[in-house]
């Protein structure tokens, strides 16, 4: 029995990350949505023709996809345009960083709260904030990522970047 996995990503206008979403399709099976809701409604109408379904999100607590081995590679255009947009806000990227990808209530207001089970999605960045600031005295740079953000980092060191806000 050949087993064949689908994902859906929805639209890339409406995704948080359309950059990563349109990588992600190069390197994951996104067939058409036409044909998967038609395989779909297929095995509604006849349960013998159903296939089994998951329900995950790239964006929510089941990500699938954290469990699979990294397929994520930018092109040589993503690539140099990632490393101008980083010397664009000071960052070096020849040097050491650490991203922070920390999601807070204003992004689930946004999105849903069933995208976060309250304890590995939902934190405030102030939590980060000694961390922060204890590698930026080490020279390591730290970037705070993230989108619909409710507060700043609040770390003012030469090596910390609050790009979210």
């Amino acid at each position: 029995m050949t087993t064949r996995d689908w994902w859906t990503l929805g639209k890339i206008r409406t995704s948080p990350n359309p950059t990563t979403t349109r990588v992600w399709r190069r390197h994951i099976n996104v067939p058409p949505s036409w044909w998967v809701d038609t395989v779909i409604r297929a095995g509604e109408r006849d349960p013998r023709r159903a296939i089994p379904q998951t329900t995950a999100s790239l964006f929510g607590v089941g990500n699938v996809l954290d469990d699979t081995t990294s397929q994520f590679a930018l092109n040589r255009n993503e690539l140099h345009r990632a490393q101008s947009e980083l010397k664009k806000l000071g960052v070096d990227p020849r040097q050491p960083y650490v991203a922070l990808i920390v999601r807070d209530e204003k992004y689930f207001d946004k999105f849903g709260k069933g995208l976060s089970d309250g304890r590995m999605r939902n934190w405030s960045i102030t939590d980060f904030a000694p961390m922060s600031l204890a590698l930026a005295q080490l020279g390591v740079q730290v970037i705070r990522l993230g989108y619909l953000v409710g507060s700043e980092l609040g770390v003012e060191h030469p090596l910390v970047f609050d790009y979210a806000t």
